[in-house]
């Protein structure tokens, strides 16, 4: 059958190509929106409106791993199938995680700001760097991106907690804990790897946090939402923990007047635990390839 496949945002040369030597029709107009088949989005909203003006829509797949901008719920009320790029972020994020626990522990970022922002030459703000070895990394969430993050920790001599209760495949090295509290209270460092649902919203607010060394740091390279943002700035402003690492934000772009930019205890960048070159290309294979191969069982 003649398909019509959709495309909303860049999929890079290698994913498009792949789309036109498929024996399916290919738009990237959302004009054509009324006639598709399939959807491919990575960025773009897929909203109950859209949805509703693609009365033949069956398939909408993301370039990515969330799935918080697709109305999935709505998606699903109409027999549309979604999916996304399952694991295609998963050594981009793992590696961005990696590097926000050795920046944090060194004071990397921090001493580059002094330094290259400021010109000071202030090693004497800077010996409270600690190493790796021998502390323990607590990892919320030990699936694609959890479970690289656990072996990039236990390579560098870390212990390794995981708290995750649907997860069975959990490290040998790694030590389980059934109860959240347990995993905080126990850890130097805390590290987020859970989908956005309504069990993970604001899974770490002022009760967490509580629990946590007023040494820990908490890393955050999942999903914005799952930590209750005003309760971390509050944490990280009264000294309740030592700093955090945030990749993802409650609202994005992150507000110019978010109290977050006023923290000397913290990092911050845009979203770059899925925009390496690699993974851009990978997330986008993963989602044309979960169309062209669902469209073969229509």
């Amino acid at each position: 059958m003649n398909y019509l496949i959709v495309v909303l945002d860049d999929l890079g040369e290698e994913a498009v190509n792949l789309l036109q030597n498929s024996s399916y029709n290919i738009s990237f107009n959302k004009n054509d929106l009324p006639q598709a088949n399939a959807l491919i989005t990575r960025s773009t909203k897929i909203t109950e409106k859209m949805i509703l003006s693609a009365p033949k829509l069956k398939i909408i797949s993301r370039a990515g791993v969330g799935m918080d901008n697709i109305d999935v719920e709505f998606a699903h009320s109409h027999n549309i199938f979604t999916c996304n790029a399952q694991g295609g972020n998963a050594v981009n994020a793992a590696e961005t995680t990696m590097g926000f626990i050795l920046s944090l522990a060194h004071k990397i970022t921090y001493a580059h700001h002094l330094l290259y922002g400021q010109k000071k030459w202030e090693r004497g703000l800077l010996t409270e760097g600690f190493e790796l070895e021998g502390k323990t990394l607590g990892i919320i969430g030990c699936g694609n991106v959890g479970s690289r993050v656990a072996q990039f920790a236990h390579a560098f001599n870390m212990n390794v907690l995981v708290y995750d209760p649907y997860q069975s495949h959990i490290p040998s090295f790694a030590t389980p804990v059934k109860i959240l509290k347990q995993l905080l209270s126990n850890s130097d460092l805390i590290t987020l790897h859970t989908p956005l649902n309504k069990e993970t919203m604001y899974m770490i607010d002022e009760k967490e946090l509580s629990y946590c060394k007023k040494s820990a740091y908490l890393i955050n390279a999942s999903r914005g939402k799952v930590v209750k943002e005003s309760a971390l700035i509050t944490a990280l402003k009264n000294q309740q923990i030592a700093g955090a690492a945030l990749d993802v934000f409650n609202q994005e772009p992150l507000d110019e007047n978010s109290e977050l930019y006023d923290l000397d205890n913290i990092i911050i960048i845009p979203h770059l635990g899925g925009a390496g070159i690699e993974c851009r290309k990978r997330v986008s294979q993963i989602a044309v390839e979960n169309v062209l191969n669902k469209l073969q069982d229509l």
